[in-house]
């Protein structure tokens, strides 16, 4: 019986279609976790939080390019070569957005500034994917492809795992990304792995393309997902409020311990260290030590700004 090559055919055909409509969801979700993030942005004004809604905005509109040069290859008869270029080198940009803002990220994430080390290790990366990429495209030499996407993922999979020591022994807000960094050491070795292989195992040209559009939406689909879960429960946790009448949330993002929390709560209402001190039967001394270790937790330097930084998360 004949029908095998045409079976084969409609089976290749349904999977063409179900990856090209499976990443646009992708996208839109990808778009909508950043949205999510950005409100929690609003209220926390974390730094790498800003970061981080730059990095996954680029990686969706980088997964939305790249579908779009898969959707020309597969269902165009006649694809727009001019087109493809365009798109293509767009990605390209936009990967440099993914790398700059995404190093933000994280090493911000992992302290409180990127430093002089920060800088020279993404103007090194910047510079030696850009210089592969260049080889890639300019000379077309095969070899420098793969070596640039195993230099990209082997970057960021160094600095998830940097990220996760040091979230690991952090509090607060930065903790809430451990599930996403522990995901990005996971997600980002197995590509490193994945590439190093099929580098030396020559790719069936007209299926590699769906391999990795398929493997681009994937990677991006459960990192949407873990994102609008993560961002959700954080938005819910701003709308409740902890003991002494503080917003539940910021007690979390900035680890303020009990007593400092009924401290504050206090400093709120007007009181002078001396009176807080009366009320809570402490001395002055401890009052001004907690009202202290309460700035520098919150980053602040006097009492306005901190009961402004309280009042965004109302």
């Amino acid at each position: 019986t004949e029908p095998k090559p045409a079976t084969f055919a409609m089976v290749a055909g349904s999977m063409d279609q179900f990856i090209l409509w499976f990443n646009m969801l992708t996208f839109t979700l990808m778009v909508a976790s950043a949205g999510l993030v950005y409100l929690v942005y609003l209220r926390s004004r974390h730094i790498w939080l800003r970061s981080f809604i730059i990095y996954t905005g680029a990686y969706a509109f980088w997964l939305l390019f790249g579908t779009y040069v898969f959707f020309q290859a597969v269902f165009l008869p006649a694809p727009i070569a001019s087109l493809t270029l365009i798109f293509a080198y767009v990605r390209v940009a936009v990967s440099f957005v993914v790398l700059l803002s995404g190093s933000l990220f994280f090493l911000i994430l992992a302290g409180d500034r990127v430093g002089r080390m920060g800088t020279v290790l993404m103007v090194a990366s910047t510079a030696v994917v850009g210089l592969l990429i260049g080889l890639t495209l300019g000379f077309g030499l095969t070899w420098a492809g793969p070596v640039s996407s195993i230099v990209f993922y082997g970057y960021f999979a160094g600095l998830s795992i940097y990220a996760l020591v040091k979230v690991l022994k952090g509090t607060g807000a930065r903790r809430r990304m451990l599930f996403f960094v522990v995901y990005s050491v996971a997600s980002y070795s197995l590509i490193v792995v994945l590439t190093v292989f099929f580098a030396f195992v020559p790719p069936d040209s007209s299926r590699g393309m769906l391999v990795s559009v398929l493997s681009s939406g994937l990677f991006c689909a459960l990192w949407g997902l873990l994102m609008v879960v993560v961002a959700a429960r954080w938005v819910s946790l701003g709308l409740t409020s902890s003991q002494g009448e503080l917003p539940a949330v910021f007690v979390e993002d900035y680890g303020i311990s009990r007593r400092e929390v009924e401290i504050v709560g206090v400093i709120r209402e007007g009181l002078t260290s001396k009176q807080i001190g009366e009320r809570l039967f402490i001395s002055e001394r401890t009052v001004e030590a907690h009202i202290h270790n309460v700035y520098r937790k919150c980053d602040v330097i006097n009492r306005l700004e901190l009961i402004n930084k309280i009042s965004r998360y109302s």
